[in-house]
């Protein structure tokens, strides 16, 4: 993806703390995380203004998602992709609240115009046979 890079390193999108045990313990950084999602359905958008195939897109630059993140412990990456994936279901549910909220505004513009439409037509039938009549 030409336009796809990912800020940083991997190391900025979580944290390592030591828990109980001495065991590591990884948690993603949700607003770096968020600050990715940002960017990459920027990527998405222009792509999809370009005319380019976004599905194809999506799929190579989540590839360079996971393989940004290959070397890291593996908990590391479970705890990032887990919360990139709740960050891109969040953006997803976001822009279809949006689009549904469009189609409902474009339907009562539709049906308002219809019903002008209707209204114009009443009064153009009633001047028709009102200058039947006077004939």
């Amino acid at each position: 993806m030409k336009n796809f890079v990912i800020p940083g390193s991997p190391k900025d999108y979580y944290v390592a703390m030591n828990g109980d045990g001495g065991v590591v313990e990884y948690s993603a950084l949700r607003g770096k995380i968020r600050q990715l999602v940002e960017i990459y359905n920027s990527c998405i958008r222009e792509i999809i203004n370009e005319g380019g195939n976004h599905y194809t897109a999506s799929l190579d630059m989540t590839d360079i998602v996971n393989d940004f993140m290959s070397k890291e412990p593996p908990e590391a990456q479970v705890a990032f992709l887990n919360v990139f994936s709740q960050e891109m279901n969040a953006a997803t549910s976001e822009t279809i609240d949006k689009t549904n909220r469009l189609n409902a505004e474009t339907a009562k513009r539709e049906a308002g115009a219809m019903q002008a439409g209707q209204w114009i037509g009443a009064i153009i039938l009633f001047f028709v046979i009102l200058a039947f009549f006077m004939y």
